[in-house]
């Protein structure tokens, strides 16, 4: 199966590409131009679309990106409701699975998780609950905690992986 673009023949059955062979192609589709009748639509690489957000590889990072930039920002304007020590752990825990959680899992339900991601959200997790309990990276390498024993701590609270797999599941309707 071949394709011919902007004058190059591309083979589509190989299973690995060189970045020498690929650039140029790249480069030619970031400059591709779609024309309309009122002009032209340039390429783009991400766009959104009903709130989500749409990559031209069809893969959920860039929008896992943007949604744990948004969480952890969120983190940060709830950083002196969280550092209040007259706030009970269980309101901190409410707000914090209210806010966050939703903002950083929201539309998780459609995503196909990946290694990669699982491992994002656990390390977005962790740190964020690390930070309302007020637990520096070196007292947890010290002393060996784990973040299982530091999700206990927290009310208890589950893996992020979990509740995705939970709201995904409920999303099927299982």
């Amino acid at each position: 199966m071949q394709r011919i673009m902007k004058g190059e023949i591309l083979d589509l059955r190989r299973k690995s590409w060189s970045t020498e062979e690929t650039a140029p192609v790249v480069a030619s589709l970031l400059l591709l131009k779609v024309s309309v009748r009122d002009g032209y639509i340039n390429f783009t690489r991400h766009f959104k679309y009903l709130g989500s957000w749409i990559s031209d590889t069809l893969q959920y990072e860039y929008e896992l990106d943007v949604r744990l930039k948004r969480a952890k920002g969120q983190l940060g304007s709830l950083k002196t409701f969280f550092r209040c020590p007259g706030i009970e752990l269980a309101t901190k825990y409410k707000v914090y699975m209210a806010i966050p959680v939703n903002t950083a899992l929201s539309g998780c339900e459609s995503w196909s998780m990946t290694a990669k991601m699982r491992r994002r959200i656990r390390a977005f997790h962790h740190q964020s609950v690390r930070s309302i309990l007020w637990i520096i990276m070196r007292i947890v390498e010290t002393y060996r905690i784990k973040n299982s024993t530091i999700r206990k701590w927290f009310c208890n609270i589950p893996c992020i992986v979990d509740i995705a797999k939970k709201r995904q599941l409920a999303w099927i309707g299982k």
